[in-house]
């Protein structure tokens, strides 16, 4: 038997209420319990966010395959829009959906849903082929007209949907209250009592230390969970408690529990304290997780809950499991969970609540009245629910010889509503076919490279971007997948490259990639700036069941943003952001970018899991090509630095640390081959004008492949001077030339050094540390221990293949699971901010270093200091993408000759996205040189949580510049023109 479910429910506001914890509950125990029944769920991509936040846990309990996806027209409520001709063409839409399934069975798990939505649930209609049971809560909203249903569109939508009842083939009730309520109301073919129980979870977290220990509230409590409106009539709780006696009025806490509006909370504070009720004792939690909710339920002295009406009663009932005493209300589905009279109240008399806490309270009987709750909540079970519905469901399922109307009869129904329907014909035939089932076909691998066939450069991205698709169209096929490069930079969709995938594309139908279930789509390329255009891309590829795997290169932009372009920090952030919400998994070009991804997830407290893996980038000599000797073989050492002009490159560090071996009287060469890169002006200048350029000091500006092998072949070691990489890709070229290297300490650095002869490894940033390990090996060559001689790194072929391993195969590296794994939650939450309040003192624990003094930046009339900070703290500091509001960052002062201060506040600039502890992070400050003109000559350096406190220890700077102050954008071509050969400059 197949069993359909409409999961419209878990899309809406209904998923953190009452009706989404039920139909989970629910679920989850057919599962369980029915091994033999197959299941599947379709959600409204209408509502596609929130499709994609509750596919992990119907893919866990029902497997992809029985997961679908159907697609609505209503862009508003019901009641906002009518019953208008969007909506009935998707209620059409999702009844073709149904008969497409193909199920024994459908059961639409909320049939009020829609109210004010675009939830169009599945409803009886002649024609669907096949049963339908439906359940129903309550009909509170009929109970309370004027507050529920004040206007006519309210009451036409709620009197249509209640009328729909009757058409079930079986309605399923959450307790006896309501159906009887139903059978009232409507006359149904046939209904039963299925009632409801105590989630398993619940139960478990009651064996876990409570997270409320040394707390003010682990002395017990007065405790309302729930929403705030009207029927809940909460008001009349602390009405009730400023009638207590003094000894429980003046000591007893009131602590409420919930997804409530502020205003609401706001509104019932100021009556607590208008009834002269401590302020104090006044505790709302908001909305809280599991184990929370389960410390708040065994720690207080009573849960109250005072509605008008209830279709069931699930927290009272949750309270009893929990072994609290509970007083409800005399009203609705409430007397039927708690079954015994005494804690019964009227919801409208303050005074008898008041009475009935304050015997409670009073009462030294508190034993008897746990076993009480505990024995009366044993009988609620959703063992028991689970059996009484499995039941209904089995004997109203279809049995196909038994099948009374024609199935023609059925399809000419559909034909006839469709036909009543005004809308256009095409979007009628459209909206049906996106209804349908699509087959599945052989799953591919989609490779985006969108970046690098837009882009005239070659940056190290771009390199890669280049090997992996080149070897990858060679292959053809990875494990029986076939592979295809595509480029999106619009809203038009993905199109598969030409086979020259680097010339000039053109978006033709038959180009185009439409992502689909069990699809790869792999998000190679830095196509950051693309980040709104391949949100639809993923979002779309996510709905049709594809697994959508992006690339991480490096953390850089966010935590090294001293030495990026402001506008590329920026844009980075917002790619993150969204790659984040709509990824099932990164991929990163090293081990250590991947714990830096990590590390990153857990701070922020990320609400999902993801997949995290990587894999090691080729070398681009992984066959050595025979090189000629030099005609004139230089006498010197020659150490070679490869990788753009640019100051996350280390390059000054590395000319300090030559400046100091010169002048010890080191005869050596430093050879630097790369472009001149972002930031680089102040640095090439100085090149230029340095008395060693052209001599011991080379800039190789623009070299091919050739020659850079011949660089790395006559070098007598590498340097890898870099503050914050991803990679690594000098030191494994450098290896495969038998090159040894010294190399900042940093983790990724530790990590491709496998693939060098040898490494030497120096304090990241330390001129000095550098120049000591120069010297020590040109004096005794690299320790025997790690002179390994290694030659072990893959080529582009075997990178390739490592790549597609994790992505196809799913060889991750780890699976990050959230601490707290909600089982709804919005695909855009990004996670939890843990910041959400002011870093403590205690928490202000920092080192800050000067990684370079005040010079000209690349930005006209600014200057520029670079600041390294180190969190020493035990506490996640927020950056701007976490909390724009008190973000952690730093600034300055500026002073005059005398230390007066001319201007106290200055820009700031703030982490990018947060700090870990023990993190260190780079930072740029951006100066005014106008200041200059004003008597400026030093500024003090600080950090600061914005709109709280600057926290001191302020580091003072002189402004000498030491530079050309930019007014315009200097031309550099002068010196870009400068080639080297054989060691001497011409041009």
């Amino acid at each position: 038997m197949k069993i359909w479910l409409d999961g419209q429910c878990f899309q809406t506001a209904s998923r953190n209420r009452g009706i989404g914890r039920y139909c989970a509950e629910l679920v989850a125990a057919l599962r369980k319990a029915n091994p033999d029944i197959e299941m599947c769920v379709s959600f409204n991509a209408a509502l596609a966010d929130l499709a994609l936040a509750t596919r992990p846990s119907f893919e866990n309990l029902f497997g992809a395959d029985n997961l679908y996806m159907w697609q609505g027209l209503a862009q508003e409520g019901e009641v906002e829009s009518g019953y208008n001709s969007k909506r009935k063409l998707s209620g059409v839409a999702l009844v073709h959906h149904v008969n497409c399934v193909r199920p024994d069975i459908a059961i639409s798990l909320s049939p009020l849903e829609g109210q004010h939505d675009p939830a169009v649930p599945l409803l009886p209609n002649p024609a669907l082929e096949i049963p339908t049971i439906g359940l129903f809560y309550d009909a509170i909203p009929l109970c309370y007209p004027e507050r529920y249903l004040p206007t006519a569109r309210h009451r036409n939508y709620y009197r249509r949907r209640l009328d729909h009842y009757a058409g079930f083939d079986h309605v399923m009730c959450i307790s006896e209250f309501s159906k009887n309520q139903l059978d009232e109301l409507v006359t149904v073919k046939s209904s039963s009592n299925i009632s409801a129980g105590v989630s398993p979870s619940l139960i478990t977290r009651l064996t876990m230390p409570s997270l409320l220990a040394d707390t003010r509230l682990d002395k017990g409590y007065v405790l309302y969970v729930g929403a705030l409106d009207w029927r809940k009539n909460v008001s009349l709780i602390p009405q009730a408690m400023a009638c207590l006696p003094d000894e429980h009025r003046l000591s007893i806490p009131f602590v409420l529990a919930g997804d409530h509006p502020p205003s609401l909370v706001d509104e019932l504070r100021d009556q607590w304290i208008s009834l002269g009720l401590p302020a104090d004792l006044f505790v709302s939690m908001g909305l809280i997780n599991d184990q929370m909710l389960a410390d708040l339920y065994r720690g207080a002295s009573v849960l109250v809950q005072p509605s008008f009406m209830e279709g069931f009663g699930l927290t009272a009932l949750e309270a009893m499991t929990c072994g609290t005493p509970v007083l409800v209300a005399n009203a609705g589905a409430l007397p039927e969970v708690v079954g015994d009279a005494n804690q019964l109240f009227d919801p409208n008399a303050p005074d008898d609540l008041a009475d009935k806490l304050a015997r409670l309270l009073s009462s030294r009987d508190q034993k008897g009245l746990v076993d009480t709750a505990l024995k009366q909540a044993e009988t609620f079970t959703w063992e028991r629910s689970e059996s009484l519905a499995a039941q209904a469901i089995r004997e109203f399922a279809r049995a196909p010889e038994k099948q009374e109307t024609p199935l023609d009869a059925r399809r000419r129904a559909l034909v006839r509503q469709l036909r009543e329907i005004n809308e256009p014909a095409d979007l009628k035939a459209s909206i049906l076919a996106a209804a349908e089932i699509p087959p599945v076909d052989s799953p591919r691998v989609i490779i985006d490279a969108t970046s690098t066939i837009n882009s005239k450069f070659s940056s190290g991205i771009q390199r890669v971007v280049r090997k992996i698709c080149d070897q990858s169209e060679a292959m053809g096929q990875f494990a029986g997948q076939d592979i295809y490069v595509s480029y999106c930079d619009d809203f038009d969709g993905v199109f598969g490259a030409r086979e020259d995938w680097m010339s000039a594309q053109e978006k033709r139908p038959d180009q185009r990639l439409i992502p689909a279930r069990n699809d790869h789509f792999l998000a190679l390329d830095s196509s950051w700036e693309y980040h709104q255009e391949h949100a639809q891309v993923f979002l779309e590829a996510r709905l049709r069941g594809a697994s959508v795997i992006s690339c991480l290169y490096d953390t850089v932009p966010i935590r090294s943003s001293a030495f990026c372009d402001r506008n590329l920090v920026a844009v980075f952030v917002v790619w993150l952001n969204m790659a984040l919400s709509y990824s099932t998994g990164f991929v990163c070009i090293s081990k250590a970018v991947a714990d830096e991804l990590l590390a990153i997830l857990r701070a922020m407290e990320f609400p999902r899991p993801i997949d995290i893996g990587y894999w090691q980038l080729g070398a681009d000599f992984s066959e050595r090509k025979p090189l000629e000797a030099k005609v004139e073989p230089t006498p010197r050492s020659m150490f070679l630095l490869v990788g753009t002009i640019e100051p996350r490159k280390g390059h000054r560090v590395a000319l300090t640390a030559f400046e100091k071996l010169w002048r010890e009287g080191h005869d050596i060469d430093l050879v630097f081959a790369g472009r001149y890169g972002w930031g680089a002006h102040d640095f090439v200048e100085l090149l230029g004008n340095h008395p060693e350029f052209g001599r011991r000091l080379i800039w190789k500006n623009d070299v091919s492949d050739e020659e850079l092998q011949q660089l790395y072949a006559d070098c007598t070691a590498l340097i890898a001077a870099s503050f914050a990489e991803g990679f690594g890709l000098p030191i494994v070229e450098a290896g495969h030339f038998d090159r040894p290297v010294i190399a900042s300490d940093i983790p990724v650095f530790r990590e491709v050094a496998a693939g060098a002869k040898g490494a030497l490894f120096f304090e990241t940033g330390n001129a000095d540390a550098l120049a000591e390990r120069v010297e020590a090996l040109l004096d005794t060559g690299l320790p025997e221990s790690e002179d390994a001689g290694m030659d072990n790194w893959p080529g582009w072929d075997e990178s390739t293949r490592q790549l597609l391993d994790v992505v196809v195969n799913g060889k991750w590296y780890e699976r990050y699971e959230p601490a707290e794994n909600p089982s709804l939650v919005s695909e855009k939450d990004t996670g939890f901010n843990p910041m959400e309040r002011i870093v403590a003192d205690e928490d202000r624990t920092f080192r800050l270093t000067v990684i370079s003094p005040v010079r000209p930046s690349d930005y006209s009339g600014i200057l520029q200091v670079v600041v390294a900070v180190t969190n020493e703290s035990q506490a996640v500091w927020p950056g701007v993408s976490t909390y724009p509001e008190q973000p952690v960052g730093v600034s300055f002062h500026v002073l005059d000759a005398a230390g007066e201060i001319l201007k106290y506040d200055n820009e700031r600039s703030h982490f990018p996205m947060l700090v870990t502890p023990g993190d260190t992070q780079y930072l740029s400050l951006w100066i005014p040189a106008n200041w200059i003109e004003k008597g400026a000559t030093h500024i003090e350096i600080e950090m600061l949580q914005e709109r709280v406190a600057w926290w001191g220890g302020a580091i003072t700077l002189p402004i000498n510049p030491g530079g050309r102050i930019m007014d315009k954008i200097p031309d550099l071509d002068w010196l870009l023109d400068l080639s080297a050969d054989d060691g001497e400059l011409v041009g």
